[in-house]
């Protein structure tokens, strides 16, 4: 016969194990359930985007997020981009555990070379969150996550791995090249290699060279201008030929109804990549637009035909 110490002996231990297992499961549904980055992305003042060894930081610059990169930067960030890794790490959830000891990671594409690790910074460096990312889960929706110090890889939703980004300088800057609204603009001054097209507003009516035209070409170039990106970056150091002051080919300046005014510096279009070097009032930067674009703002005072 069982004696009762045996059985409260049992009914201990059956106890202390039924606790430990109530806590490992409360743990790990925690776990699941942790949206790791949802209450502190507002706090964030630094993230760094890292591939292998190649390491971005996007760094909060008062309402706006600027991106450097070892020796390179800083410099306005994309605003869309930006706000697209925002939101998917703010909508982050940890779901299912897929491997309890990460192997094998590299089905996962969470093995060092590739996988995107995630790390949100606040006051004084100090790490607010992490996470690392391989691929895409076959279902698309979900994506395969693990914590930092952690070996255990999970399903997540939320976000995709594209809106992660990648650490390629260019790929984060922001490509806009003037801002302003169309409506603000009082005049419009076109020098281009042989002539000059001057147009002023007076209300809704505009003229070249003191003569009333149709509007509706002006608007053009101003929606042209108003909407214009960049394709691409010139690296000074490897190309420390293509200097602001040697973009003399054209101008083109705009004045605003505060009296802001902006200035359009074009170089030479290049016949063989159909693309022009440009830069943007007193900024030493230098952009790539493309030659099409070029030949839709340069126009000539009798491109302009008389208001009917």
């Amino acid at each position: 016969m069982i004696s009762a110490k045996f059985l409260k002996t049992l009914l201990l231990i059956s106890g202390v194990l039924v606790f430990i297992l109530v806590v490992t499961v409360i743990r790990r549904f925690s776990i699941h359930t942790t949206a790791p980055f949802a209450s502190v992305i507002d706090k964030t003042d630094k993230i760094t985007v890292r591939v292998s060894t190649n390491t971005l930081d996007l760094s909060r610059d008062g309402g706006g997020w600027d991106v450097s990169q070892s020796t390179f930067g800083s410099f306005k960030t994309d605003a869309e981009k930006m706000k697209t890794l925002l939101n998917g790490l703010k909508n982050l959830q940890i779901d299912d555990v897929i491997s309890e000891h990460g192997t094998p990671a590299s089905d996962f594409e969470m093995n060092p070379e590739s996988a995107t690790v995630i790390m949100a910074y606040g006051k004084d460096h100090a790490v607010l969150a992490g996470g690392v990312f391989g691929k895409q889960a076959d279902d698309f929706n979900h994506i395969y996550f693990r914590y930092p110090d952690k070996p255990a890889i999970y399903l997540a939703h939320g976000l995709i791995r594209g809106e992660l980004g990648e650490p390629e300088l260019n790929s984060w800057r922001d490509r806009t090249l003037l801002t302003f609204g169309e409506d603000q603009v009082v005049m419009l001054v076109i020098h281009g290699p042989g002539f000059k097209t001057a147009l002023a507003r007076s209300s809704d009516t505009w003229s070249v060279n003191g003569k009333i035209v149709d509007p509706a070409p002006v608007w053009g170039i101003l929606g042209l201008l108003a909407h214009l990106n960049a394709d691409g970056f010139v690296d000074p150091v490897a190309h420390p030929e293509w200097t602001a002051d040697k973009l003399t080919y054209a101008t083109v300046t705009l004045q605003l109804k505060d009296g802001t005014v902006h200035t359009l510096h074009i170089g030479r279009p290049d016949p063989a990549s159909k693309h022009t070097l440009v830069t943007v009032d007193k900024d030493p930067t230098v952009f790539g637009i493309t030659e099409n674009a070029v030949k839709g703002i340069l126009r000539k005072p009798n491109d302009f035909k008389p208001k009917q």
